[in-house]
């Protein structure tokens, strides 16, 4: 079976979104795994300076201020960015959610 068959995505009547692992050959790793690579894949669909605030801010850490710092503009325009990048993820997230039947995560 593969990866693609074993985790199916459901949604209860409160629109809380749960992964099922169906087949028990396979661990919460795998779950794991393809959740990790699909977020990793929106995020490398970002545009550069969107992508660069994704990273910086939740990969190394940094504060808006030094962020800015690290990229030549002001603090309002790092959550600015920021702003815009999580709007984008929701909605691509989304939309690989709903190609599994799911309406929204």
């Amino acid at each position: 079976m593969t990866e693609r068959n074993t985790i199916r995505w459901e949604q209860d009547e409160d629109g809380i979104v749960t992964l099922i692992l169906d087949d028990p050959e396979q661990s919460a790793n795998t779950m794991n795994a393809a959740y990790a690579r699909s977020i990793r894949a929106a995020i490398d669909r970002l545009t550069p300076d969107l992508r660069m605030v994704v990273v910086l801010r939740y990969t190394e850490g940094l504060a808006y201020e030094e962020i800015a710092a690290v990229m030549g503009c002001s603090s309002g325009t790092v959550a600015s960015r920021l702003n815009r990048a999580h709007k984008t993820l929701e909605r691509r997230l989304s939309l690989l959610a709903n190609t599994r039947g799911v309406d929204r995560v």
